[in-house]
């Protein structure tokens, strides 16, 4: 890895950056510390090292995935869920992050992964190094800012390594989440699945019967006519009844969150009181008893039962149901009919 790490143009450094958080995935990222840490001890490097830049960039890169999830989905709990580890994020921990949203949803992990790269490269390019260790997460900058700890002369000056450094966060962060806003998909449409099982039968069935080019031509063309069984105004019912799903449940959570915080909140008070009862200060006590009962979020609460009540009306589940029994009686009629797949059931 060290070697690696020599090839020229930053693309060395690059690769040693974007490895970082998939070694965290299986717990190796401390192999790849070592690295860094041995570097740092050279007496050519005197105190500084290229490749201490990883650890942080690469997690900067990662949080910029995970914002890219937060902004594009139309998922109101996946939203929650990544608005609650962006805090982990910026102290440097991106475990709850890796396993919770962008390794399961892979396409965020590998936004991060390029990004990382990208903003390793340009960091090795302009000479960033990592000087003195002063934490992780956003207290690892300040590290940056100073000279190298053994006494070796770095490429630059404290004040521009550590603006420079900063200025790679930056750059992984923002190329992370337009990697991620632009890859990111919800889940895979209707009509890509079918594509997909259908290409799959194309496939079997040509083997299996060992087609010519001409009869490969003909099952194509029946295949392609199952596929457009599959309309635009049945896509289109579908994503109104996923739209409305997901209002319904934005509704449902934030519900769930109100109460939530009543709860919390009145637990405070709770325990505060018991405290002053404790110690006797009645008149005190009294006073946060008061600020219990004007707790009331029961007119919110109310309002949003309401609007779960209705919202959960507008979702059309029996026709959803009637038009997928259609769609798929009318897929297995047609397939009946191909000559190719009869002769395959033979």
């Amino acid at each position: 890895m060290f070697y690696v790490g020599k090839i020229p143009l930053g693309i060395g450094v690059g690769i040693f950056v974007s490895m970082w958080q998939v070694a965290v995935i299986f717990g190796l990222h401390l192999m790849l510390g070592l690295i860094s840490f041995l570097d740092r001890l050279s007496s050519a490097t005197g105190g500084q090292t290229v490749y201490g830049i990883a650890g942080s960039i690469s997690v900067w890169s990662q949080v910029g995935a995970l914002i890219g999830v937060i902004l594009i989905t139309q998922n109101a709990k996946l939203k929650k869920q990544g608005m609650g580890m962006l805090p982990a994020g910026l102290l440097g921990i991106t475990e709850p992050i890796l396993y919770g949203i962008n390794l399961p949803k892979k396409r965020p992990l590998i936004s991060g992964v390029c990004a990382a790269f990208i903003a390793g490269a340009f960091a090795n390019i302009i000479g960033v190094t990592q000087r003195a260790q002063s934490g992780i997460g956003v207290f690892e900058a300040i590290g940056f800012f100073s000279d190298p700890i053994y006494g070796g002369t770095g490429k630059l000056n404290p004040a521009i390594n550590g603006s420079f450094y900063l200025l790679a966060s930056l750059l992984a962060v923002s190329s992370a989440i337009l990697f991620s806003m632009f890859s990111y998909k919800e889940r895979e449409t209707e009509k890509t699945l079918l594509n997909k099982t259908i290409s799959k039968l194309k496939l079997l069935t040509i083997l299996e019967l060992n087609l010519n080019k001409e009869d490969t031509t003909k099952l194509k063309k029946e295949l392609d006519e199952v596929y457009n069984l599959l309309d635009k105004e049945t896509i289109n019912f579908i994503k109104t009844i996923e739209k409305n799903i997901q209002t319904w449940l934005r509704y449902k959570i934030k519900l769930s969150t109100i109460i939530e915080k009543e709860e919390i909140e009145k637990e405070k008070i709770i325990i505060k009181g018991k405290s002053l009862i404790s110690k006797e200060k009645f008149d005190l006590a009294n006073t946060y008893m008061q600020k219990y009962n004007s707790i009331d979020n029961s007119e919110k609460i109310n309002l949003l039962k309401i609007k779960i009540d209705n919202q959960y009306k507008e979702i059309e589940l029996e026709k959803l149901n009637e038009n997928i029994l259609k769609l798929e009686k009318l897929i297995i009629e047609k397939l009946e009919k191909s000559n190719f797949i009869k002769k395959k059931k033979k």
